[in-house]
């Protein structure tokens, strides 16, 4: 609902008669040292009164995770991510009329044991700074350091 050229604003509503339904698949391999997983979804949406797709609910996502070791006691991963083009509008008779873009993005992982229990990990979220137009919040770079303690053993 915000003005041209203005941030973002939204406002929602409630579907007075809607449904989803959709199916995830996840697995992985590990072959050669590598560890390979993926996953996706698949999500039908629909509001039943106008016969149109939900708004905001994107009708496939897919992942792919590989990762390895790089160096003595260092694993190094990369991660894909895939989100397709979501209805976002809709126009005075019910029919979509704005699409958020889709938005691929690259995750880098790095983690080192410090100890048995404590880990370390530095990680890049969207590492080419992807900005699609009509994305709610930030979704710039984004840098993390964390400090992971195991506190079961």
């Amino acid at each position: 609902i915000s003005a041209p050229d203005a941030p973002p604003l939204y406002e929602y509503r409630n579907v007075d008669d809607g449904f989803t339904r959709g199916v995830e698949l996840e697995g992985g391999v590990v072959a050669g040292g590598f560890r390979v997983d993926a996953g996706g979804s698949l999500l039908e949406t629909r509001d039943r009164s106008s016969g149109e797709p939900l708004l905001g609910r994107a009708p496939y996502s897919g992942r792919i995770t590989i990762s390895r070791p790089i160096a003595v006691g260092v694993r190094g991963s990369i991660t894909s991510v895939y989100t397709a083009r979501t209805p976002m509008q809709r126009d005075p008779d019910g029919a979509v009329s704005s699409w958020r873009d889709a938005y691929p993005r690259f995750d880098v992982r790095l983690v080192r044991p410090m100890t048995r229990d404590v880990e370390l990990s530095l990680q890049v979220d969207n590492l080419f700074d992807r900005r699609p137009a009509e994305w709610a919040g930030f979704t710039g770079r984004q840098l993390f350091a964390a400090l992971r303690w195991n506190a079961e053993r």
